[in-house]
C-alpha cells in the first residue's frame, strides 16, 4: 500500500495509508490525516511540542497534553470509534518502567495504557503504538524497542492532580483495554479534549516524548437525503420550492472533514434563485446548487431543511425530475444517499371572456350590464377578479373590460371585451292635472336626469328643482301646487 507522509512542527512526521482522501492540516499544530478504508474512517491527530519528565515522582510538563478534536479550532470527526491506537513518537528515557500514561476522553472515561512497563535499559528515540490488536504486551525486560504492543499496566497507583482519580487499567494489573472503554460506544461524540496524563511515577531520570498521537478508525454515520415539493409547478412560475433534508442514521455523531455537502443540479426547465437553511453555507452555479454543512448531529437526528427557491420557465416541460446527491462525512453507505422529486408542471390558467355587449341606454343614462366569464385553473388561483364587475353601471360609450387570473407566484393571465353603451331616446316629461295641482312624472330608468324649473320658457335660470319625489310603478313623481300656466319644467342630463 502507499504511503504519504505529512511533515509537522520539530520535523516529525506522520504516515498513513494513501487512498481516497489527501492530507489537511487542522489548527492549533495538529496533524489531520484522513483516510477511507473500505469498513472505515481512518482519522490521525497528532501533538505538537515535547513533553518532558523531569527526575522524581513528577507530573510531565506538559500536563496533561491536550489533541483537540473539533474544538478550539480543530478538525472534528464523525461516526463512532471502530478501533483506538495511541502512539508515543521519540520517547527518550533512561528506565522506561519509571514512566505512566493515561487517556481521558471527552466523555470523563479514563484508561491507563501503558504504566510501570518497558523495563530499565535506556530508549532512545523509539515509537511505540499501543494496539489491542497487536500480538504481544510491552515487555518488562532487556531493551525496548519500536514497535507496536498491546496496552500494558504491570503496576498503578494514584496519578498527579488533575488527573482523574478513577479510571481503569490494561493488563496485567486490570482487565480493560481500548475497546472496552471506547470502541464502538454509541451515542459518544468523540468531539473534545483529549488528555495525556504522561508521569513520572518512581524515581527515574529524566526523560521526553517528541509527540503522540490518537489513530482512530471510524464507523461513519449513514447520510441519506429526500427532496419534496407542495403541489404542482405553473410555467412562468417564479418562487416555486423545493424542500431538502439530510438525515443521519448513525451510528455516530457527524462531522469532521470533508463538510456534509448537498448537491443539487437542476433540469432545463427550472433557474436557481435561493437555497438557505440553518446551518447551511449555499452557493449557486448556473443550475447547480451546493450547500454545506460542518455541524455535528447524532444518529437518528436530521440537519434544519434547505429550502431552494427556483423560476420554472414558461416553456418548461409537463414533468421536471430533479435529483438531489449528499456527501461528506466519511459516509461510505451510498445506496441511499440520492433522491429523486418530480414535480408536474402546469399551463398557466386559461381566462376566457365573453364576447363584445352592446345595450341602448334611456336617453345618457349609464346601463347596468351583466356578463360571464370563465377560466380553466390548472395552477393554484388566488384571485379572478373583472374590472369593472358583472352588473357595474356602464355609461354611454364603449367601455372596456378586463378580467385578470392570479395565481400563487403571482404571475397572471387575462382577457378583455368591450361594452358598448349607445345613447337612445331623451325621456319624456309627463304632466297631470289633478285639481289646482300638477303631478309630474318620468320612468325610473332615467334617474340620471335631474327635473329643473325656469319661470318663462326663454330664462337661462333653470334651477334643479328639489323634491319631494317618489316612486311608483316605475315613474319618479312630484306634485307641484304652483299652477300650470306659472312656469315650465324639463328633464335635464
Amino acid at each position: 500500500m502507499n504511503k504519504v507522509e505529512f511533515n509537522c512542527g520539530r520535523k516529525q512526521r506522520v504516515s498513513c495509508p494513501a487512498t481516497r482522501k489527501d492530507f489537511l492540516a487542522a489548527s492549533l499544530g495538529l496533524v489531520f490525516c484522513a483516510l477511507w478504508p473500505a469498513t472505515g474512517l481512518g482519522q490521525i491527530f497528532t501533538s505538537t511540542g515535547t513533553i518532558n519528565f523531569s527526575n522524581g515522582v513528577a507530573a510531565a510538563v506538559p500536563y496533561p497534553s491536550v489533541i483537540y478534536i473539533g474544538t478550539n479550532g480543530a478538525a472534528s470527526l464523525p461516526g463512532t470509534i471502530q478501533h483506538l491506537t495511541v502512539t508515543l513518537h521519540g520517547l527518550t528515557c533512561q528506565s522506561p518502567e519509571d514512566l505512566s500514561f493515561m487517556l481521558e476522553a471527552p466523555n470523563g472515561a479514563a484508561f491507563e495504557f501503558l504504566s510501570f512497563a518497558g523495563g530499565t535499559s535506556p530508549a532512545d528515540n523509539i515509537n511505540l503504538t499501543l494496539d489491542d490488536s497487536a500480538s504481544s504486551r510491552v515487555p518488562n525486560t532487556g531493551f525496548l524497542i519500536s514497535g507496536t504492543f498491546k496496552p500494558t499496566s504491570f503496576a498503578t497507583g494514584a496519578y498527579p492532580s488533575p488527573a482523574p482519580q478513577v479510571y481503569k487499567s490494561a493488563a496485567t494489573w486490570g482487565t480493560d483495554s481500548f475497546q472496552s472503554i471506547f470502541e464502538n460506544v454509541n451515542p459518544f461524540n468523540l468531539n473534545g479534549a483529549w488528555q495525556l496524563f504522561p508521569a513520572n511515577r518512581l524515581l527515574g531520570p529524566a526523560g521526553s516524548i517528541s509527540s503522540w498521537s490518537l489513530n482512530f478508525t471510524i464507523n461513519p454515520p449513514d447520510l441519506s437525503v429526500s427532496c419534496s415539493h407542495a403541489g404542482n409547478f405553473c410555467q412562468g412560475e417564479t418562487g416555486a420550492q423545493y424542500s431538502i433534508i439530510v438525515s443521519n442514521a448513525g451510528p455516530g455523531f457527524t462531522g469532521g472533514s470533508p463538510s456534509v455537502i448537498v448537491a443539487d443540479t437542476l433540469p432545463a426547465g427550472l433557474t436557481p434563485t435561493a437555497a438557505s437553511g440553518s446551518g447551511w453555507n449555499c452557493v449557486i452555479s448556473g443550475q447547480t446548487v451546493t450547500c454545506t454543512q460542518s455541524n455535528q448531529i447524532a444518529g437518528q437526528t436530521a440537519y434544519p431543511p434547505i429550502t431552494l427557491t427556483v423560476d420554472v420557465a414558461p416553456n418548461a416541460a409537463s414533468l421536471l425530475k430533479n435529483s438531489v446527491t449528499v456527501s461528506g462525512s466519511g459516509d461510505n453507505t451510498t445506496g441511499n444517499d440520492t433522491a429523486n422529486d418530480s414535480a408536474t408542471v402546469n399551463p398557466p390558467p386559461t381566462v376566457t371572456c365573453s364576447s363584445n355587449i352592446t345595450v341602448t341606454a334611456v336617453g345618457y343614462c349609464p346601463v347596468a350590464v351583466n356578463f360571464n366569464f370563465s377560466v380553466s385553473e390548472n395552477c393554484s388561483m388566488s384571485s379572478l377578479i373583472a374590472t369593472p364587475p358583472s352588473g357595474s353601471a356602464f355609461p354611454v360609450g364603449t367601455n372596456t373590460v378586463t378580467v385578470v387570473a392570479t395565481y400563487g407566484s403571482g404571475n397572471t393571465n387575462s382577457c378583455s371585451f368591450n361594452v358598448t353603451v349607445l345613447p337612445g331616446p331623451a325621456p319624456r316629461l309627463a304632466a297631470v292635472l289633478a285639481g289646482t295641482n300638477v303631478v309630474l312624472s318620468w320612468p325610473t330608468n332615467a334617474g340620471c336626469y335631474a327635473l329643473q324649473f325656469s319661470p318663462t320658457l326663454s330664462s337661462s335660470l333653470w334651477t334643479t328643482y328639489a323634491g319631494p319625489f317618489a316612486t311608483n310603478a316605475g315613474s319618479i313623481l312630484v306634485t307641484n301646487s304652483i299652477p300650470v300656466g306659472s312656469g315650465f319644467y324639463r328633464l335635464a342630463y
